[in-house]
């Protein structure tokens, strides 16, 4: 299972999703109109652009070639607040657009000063003024100024949807380099989430619809500049006007789709691509044998997977059935079958992602793990009112039988064997799971709709500077959405006042024991409820080719995951360099 952070504009859950690099064979993205140049095509039409034998002769010259993850044909819309964007598709919405400030995904709270070089809190939290880099322009050549950023911050307070529970009062750019917003309330854990949004130019998107705008020509900061697109992939040629001088030093990189993740790891083996973020089997053998001297892969954990039960649905409203559903699985055997061991199994009902937030573990429950206890869940399901047929059919209080539907894209094969595993284990409690395999389409929509029973899910796509940003994605009311209405967080649909407290607690809170408090109360939510279950660790599938560029992250080197999807491929990226 693979992550990206999800704050504000770095990356909307559907972004994560459609590039989730998943080794199956975590809302803003991307669509070019009027570039219908198809130089892009499928596997064995790419095996030119990809930097093969057959490829360019100078090595400076050869073009990156990245797949995120399967998607199919991407659409040709380039807004990076899009749920549907071809751009977020292939995880590459950073290429041209650009953050304040840049969250390390493997330390927690380590920031890099990015388009802002710092940030200062003022009336108790309430008013936050960033100072902005000079000397910045967009890719059209205009300055990029304050203007723009209070524009954009301007977004969040016409779209509740894209706000995600941020609320700005006010927004003012006194002078070209500074920008100043005020909150109603203490809000110091609002700044990843705003501090990570892209920052759009003001005079490409007056008066457009944030959520709805295809954005036809891209004007970004970024390092890149998009020159060619078509269902089939994307090209990006070297902005002259980027900020940080020398850089990038990547010429081209070509985002390539691929139907399935066999098609993707078949061109990878063979030397199609450079760049991948996918689960590969026996990768050693598959993938690193094939050219040793250059072939490498790295995959840290940096985060934590989630079995979503529909919580505003009976009888998944019940606690006591989520948690003998969670009592239920072996989570080492799930990882072991359908994970083939490389994922790690969740440990704690916190719902914490170990070793990462060891020092945020409370200490009443940092012994506490996970041990499958069929017997217990039965107990569980029978102090609800459910019972057994003699043929060992799981009966609801009503009398129909418990069935669950799981559901994932097609091309998701661990996923899909994790989902047999747990049928199985479940089975033995007489509950029947039917595995459904579906389009990635079919699958965003039913997980943002909330039209699921349970599905298998990464909820890593938060800041790493602090779980309350995981908690606040998975659980906060200011997500909620009806059932059938798109949500873009808390796709469960938990509801709960406890919650929304401690989560409004940690957001005001000014220290670090202040904010431990709360996160003690949502640890104990998580445990005692059960509103998602903690399943697997989340894993960033990074598997690169040095026979070109050199400056890859590593574990001795750990500037960066690995993986080749918004917003940490930009930060490796720009590490890059021809060999």
């Amino acid at each position: 299972m693979t992550r990206r952070r999800h704050t504000g504009g770095r990356g909307t859950w559907p972004e994560r999703v459609h590039g989730r690099a998943r080794r199956a064979a975590q809302a803003p993205g991307v669509r070019v109109v009027g570039a219908a140049v198809a130089l892009l095509g499928t596997v064995s039409g790419c095996s030119q652009a990809a930097g093969t034998a057959a490829g360019p002769a100078s090595t400076a010259a050869v073009p990156l070639t990245v797949t995120f993850s399967p998607s199919g044909p991407i659409t040709s819309d380039f807004n990076p607040y899009s749920a549907t964007s071809g751009l977020n598709a292939l995880g590459a919405s950073s290429m041209l657009y650009e953050p304040l400030l840049q969250y390390d995904a493997l330390r927690p709270g380590a920031v890099q000063p990015w388009l802002a070089t710092g940030y200062t809190w003022s009336d108790g939290g309430r008013t936050l003024t960033f100072a902005l880099r000079h000397g910045v322009t967009w890719s059209d050549g205009r300055p990029f100024t304050s203007a723009d950023v209070a524009f954009t911050f301007a977004l969040l307070r016409t779209s509740p949807v894209l706000a995600g529970g941020t609320v700005i009062t006010s927004v003012a750019a006194p002078t070209p380099w500074t920008v100043v917003l005020t909150f109603p309330t203490p809000a110091y854990a609002e700044l990843p989430a705003i501090a990570s949004m892209y920052q759009l130019p003001k005079h490409g998107w007056q008066g457009a619809n944030p959520l709805t705008f295809t954005n036809p020509h891209p004007v970004g900061t970024g390092p890149y500049l998009l020159t060619s697109a078509s269902s089939q992939g994307l090209v990006f040629d070297r902005n002259p006007h980027y900020w940080q001088p020398g850089l990038p030093k990547v010429p081209e990189i070509r985002f390539v789709v691929y139907d399935s993740v066999a098609s993707a790891n078949l061109a990878l083996e063979h030397g199609q691509l450079q760049w991948t973020g996918e689960y590969i089997p026996e990768v050693q053998k598959q993938f690193v044998a094939r050219d040793p001297a250059h072939n490498r892969y790295w995959s840290p954990t940096d985060g934590e997977a989630f079995l979503l039960t529909q919580d505003a649905r009976y009888p998944f409203d019940i606690t006591a059935v989520r948690q003998a559903i969670s009592e239920a699985i072996n989570r080492p055997a799930v990882v072991a079958s359908g994970e083939e061991g490389l994922v790690p199994a969740a440990t704690s009902p916190t719902g914490l992602a170990l070793p990462l937030y060891r020092s945020f573990l409370a200490p009443q429950y940092a012994s506490l793990t996970y041990h499958p206890d069929p017997g217990g869940a039965a107990a569980l399901l029978a102090s609800a009112g459910f019972h057994r047929t003699p043929g060992g059919t799981m009966l609801q209080p009503d009398g129909r039988p418990f069935d669950i539907t799981m559901v994932a894209p097609s091309g998701w094969t661990d996923s899909l064997a994790d989902y047999q595993v747990i049928a199985q284990q479940l089975s033995a409690l007489g509950i029947h799971v039917a595995v459904n395999a579906v389009s990635l389409a079919e699958f965003v929509a039913d997980v943002t709709e909330g039209t699921f029973d349970m599905v298998e899910l990464p909820a890593t796509g938060q800041p790493t500077v602090s779980p309350y940003y995981t908690y606040r994605f998975l659980l906060s009311s200011s997500y909620y959405q009806p059932i059938g209405h798109l949500a873009l967080g808390n796709f469960e649909r938990w509801s709960n006042p406890r919650t929304d407290t401690l989560l409004a607690q940690y957001a005001a809170a000014a220290t670090p024991a202040a904010r431990q408090v709360a996160l003690d109360g949502l640890e104990q939510i998580m445990v005692d409820q059960v509103p998602v279950i903690p399943f697997a660790g989340a894993v960033a599938w990074g598997e690169y080719s040095t026979a070109h560029y050199v400056g890859w992250p590593s574990a001795a080197n750990p500037y960066e995951v690995a993986t080749p999807a918004s917003p940490g491929n930009e930060v490796v990226v720009l590490h890059l360099r021809p060999r």
